[in-house]
């Protein structure tokens, strides 16, 4: 109610999650524990990807974040973050200068992170606790001298690894500088256009063609898209009266409701894209039906409440009989773009690597500068721990949903 009320199309680890923060609040812990205890069984899952199937350990991460939001900023401050206009981190942000001074978004998810991993320590500062009788430890890989590590960690999603030895030990971490966006990069150039993701979404891409001098037309585009199988649809529309009226077009891949791929009877034309392609795909779509006319162009993609994927990209728009082509690079005039960005292939990627230490048993978090240069090495002395120090690694490029590769070694 509160999130159709004041917040249309959250995140789904806001609206879940605070549906299970909601169920802890009114008495009944038990769900809310089982479903945190798969997640802390396996904290490598995006933030930002709900699953299609056994959605339990999803549920879980978002009832962890939600209420330790709930203990960190009050009851005033959880109300204003829940009905913020603003959808998850991006409203945290915007109220942490009233509610938090001093602290951001990503501060607060990156001290969530400490908190679950000292969740179970008594002496844990205040910042880190958790106070949720029945959690598990969260899961961690141990780490020793001589060891070294290739691996993935989710963005806003985190690994953790205990460092277990003696002595001192020189700690080297190298990750990735660039995140893909897609699985796929743009088919030409560096640039394509890509919907933006989102619950409850409706991102159109719209333009005019003058097809008045033509007796025949084809429009001709390389697709690629990843949407809700059945549920988030992507169209391609065609109007001849200013936008007052759609008449939906078919292309040869695209899916059909006779075919079974319209279960809820949710889509609003009789062809469309949804599901998950492949790799690229050419498209052509004769309008010759228009010719002699103006007409407006638009994409649009129409997205459910629940579980929004990588979206719809576009590249290489073409009208040959006009002489029109969009590559897609640089800005092209005359589109009205409305949740369509254009984008490039790769985003910078943004590492979190935080090392709890325990001097004299006090649990110490120190975090690791990698945030320009992607690498770094660390002298740690293991003595001067009263227990293994904990290693925590997360990817932070909200953009993509591509996990992003990182190295270790210990020496």
């Amino acid at each position: 109610l509160i999130e159709d009320s004041y917040d249309q199309g959250d995140w789904d680890w806001e609206v879940e999650g605070s549906a299970m923060l909601a169920e802890l609040l009114w008495g009944d812990q038990r769900r809310p524990i089982e479903r945190a205890n798969l997640y802390l069984s396996s904290p490598d899952r995006s933030l930002y990807s709900w699953p299609d199937a056994a959605t339990a350990i999803a549920y879980g991460q978002g009832f962890l974040l939600n209420q330790f939001l709930f203990a960190q900023l009050g009851q005033d401050g959880y109300r204003a973050f829940a009905t913020n206009p603003q959808h998850g981190l991006a409203a945290l942000e915007a109220l942490a200068p009233v509610f938090a001074p001093g602290r951001t978004a990503d501060s607060f998810y990156q001290d969530w992170l400490v908190a679950l991993a000292l969740h179970d320590r008594p002496d844990a500062p205040r910042p880190y606790r958790l106070n949720l009788p029945g959690l598990q430890p969260v899961a961690r890989q141990t780490l020793r001298a001589g060891d070294d590590l290739s691996d993935t960690v989710s963005q806003y999603g985190a690994d953790y690894y205990e460092l277990a030895g003696s002595g001192t030990i020189e700690l080297s971490f190298s990750g990735s500088t660039l995140a893909p966006l897609l699985p796929v990069n743009a088919v030409s150039g560096d640039s394509f256009w890509l919907s933006e993701r989102g619950n409850q979404g409706d991102a159109r891409l719209t333009r005019a063609l003058d097809l008045r001098s033509l007796s025949a037309a084809t429009l001709a585009y390389d697709v690629y898209y990843d949407l809700e199988a059945g549920y988030d649809f992507a169209y391609v529309s065609v109007s001849t009266d200013g936008g007052a009226q759609w008449q939906p077009l078919a292309a040869p891949a695209m899916s059909t409701a006779a075919a079974g791929a319209d279960p809820g009877e949710a889509a609003f034309a009789p062809h469309f894209y949804t599901g998950t392609a492949e790799g690229w795909l050419h498209e052509q779509i004769d309008l010759s039906t228009y010719a002699g006319q103006e007409i407006l162009l638009r994409f649009q993609v129409i997205t459910d409440p629940i579980l929004t994927q990588a979206g719809l990209a576009l590249d290489n728009i073409a009208v040959p009989e006009l002489a029109f082509l969009d590559t897609a690079e640089g800005v092209v005039a005359d589109w009205i773009a409305e949740g369509f960005m254009n984008v490039t292939s790769y985003a910078p990627q943004r590492w979190s690597v935080q090392l709890i230490t325990f001097p004299a048993g006090v649990p110490t978090v120190t975090p690791l500068d990698v945030a320009e240069a992607t690498a770094g090495s660390w002298t740690i002395d293991l003595d001067n721990s009263s227990w293994s120090p904990i290693l925590i690694i997360s990817g932070m490029t909200p953009q993509t949903l591509q996990p992003a590769h990182y190295e270790l070694a210990v020496r």
